[in-house]
């Protein structure tokens, strides 16, 4: 499980703790999508985004119910607790099951 997220390091910020958001992409979606939305809440909140496996499921597992499982592992595996999710098109799709 792939994932990008945001770095603060500086005193103040590395001793508090973050609640995290996270923000899945579309089906031709990417990163890039969400600039101006990670720029704004990276002050308040830990982004992670998630790369959905969207070519690399098998065909079973490729729905909207599948990919609402693999953001629900991804986030036990990281074992994020009270997160925020945001999504754009399919990514929607997939938090609504989520």
């Amino acid at each position: 499980m792939s994932t990008k997220s945001n770095n603060t390091t500086s005193s103040n910020t590395s001793r508090r703790q973050w609640r995290t958001a996270g923000a899945l992409h579309g089906l031709f979606g990417a990163l890039s999508n969400f600039a101006s939305l990670i720029e704004y809440f990276r002050h308040h909140y830990k982004v992670v985004v998630p790369i959905l496996p969207l070519l690399e499921m098998d065909i079973l597992n490729t729905s909207v119910g599948g990919l609402a499982k693999y953001v629900h592992k991804f986030i036990e595996a990281r074992d994020y607790q009270g997160v925020h999710l945001l999504g754009n098109s399919l990514g929607g799709h997939g938090i609504s099951t989520h």
